[in-house]
């Protein structure tokens, strides 16, 4: 089984947030008044920089519970990425495993699609309260039990998606791709434009940060000359593009 390359698996991933964060813009999930708060480091900036991210790990957690996958099924419906085939660089470990370890927790909760769409508005609005009651979102489960579950996986998720905010690859390439969805809701609001243009931005957007990955994979040399590797906690900088390197 070939082994997936990290520069493969961050291009994937921000397809997937390219889909959704567009839907979840359409829809009115999120605001122009969301990337601002992002923007300020106001509260309501988490939605953004924690909250879409974790949400679309989550639909690629309950794709794969679905479709019985064995590992984490993306978005093409064919792909799965396994303890086997996934990078071997030492940065996946803080979340790959963890991810699988979710899926299972997940498929034994046997969630109701009222109980998944809550989780998945309790993960895109990291808790919230506020948000939470003013976006029609389903009810939160009866059962006390039930909804701590739900609950614990919300946290365990933002959790995971917080420790891969570290990463610098992660890092630009989510803030490219907000900045984009920020400029195409700016530009909707302001001219009435439809989101066609959003899916051009997005688009453009992902094409670039492709290259420079792949040129930063062909260039890097940090890898194989001994560079240190420390775990996020550290905060030292570790760049998931110049990992492919040494792949």
């Amino acid at each position: 089984m070939a082994e997936f390359k990290p520069i493969e698996l961050m291009d994937s991933f921000f397809k997937e947030c390219e889909h959704y964060g567009e839907t979840l813009s359409a829809e009115g999930y999120i605001t122009l008044n969301d990337f601002e708060d992002s923007k300020s480091n106001k509260g309501g900036g988490t939605i953004i920089t924690t909250g879409l991210p974790a949400y679309c790990l989550l639909q690629i957690l309950l794709r794969s519970v679905k479709a019985d996958s064995q590992g984490l099924l993306l978005k093409d419906n064919v792909t799965e990425i396994t303890s086997a085939n996934r990078p071997r660089d030492s940065v996946f470990d803080w979340f790959v495993n963890p991810l699988l370890i979710m899926k299972a927790q997940i498929k034994a909760g046997h969630l109701s699609p009222t109980e998944e769409d809550y989780l998945c508005k309790l993960v895109l609005f990291s808790g919230d309260p506020g948000r939470l009651r003013n976006s029609f979102v389903a009810a939160p489960p009866e059962s006390e039990m039930k909804r701590a579950e739900l609950e614990a996986l919300a946290r365990r998720l933002l959790g995971i998606t917080k420790s891969i905010s570290r990463f610098p690859t992660f890092r630009r390439r989510r803030d490219d791709l907000l900045k984009a969805i920020s400029q195409a809701l700016e530009a909707k609001d302001g001219a009435g434009k439809s989101m066609g243009r959003s899916r051009s931005a997005f688009a453009q957007i992902l094409s670039q940060g492709s290259t420079r990955g792949k040129n930063s994979s062909q260039t890097s040399t940090s890898g194989k000359n001994g560079g240190s590797r420390r775990d996020p906690e550290s905060h030292v900088d570790v760049d998931i593009e110049s990992s492919s390197s040494s792949s």
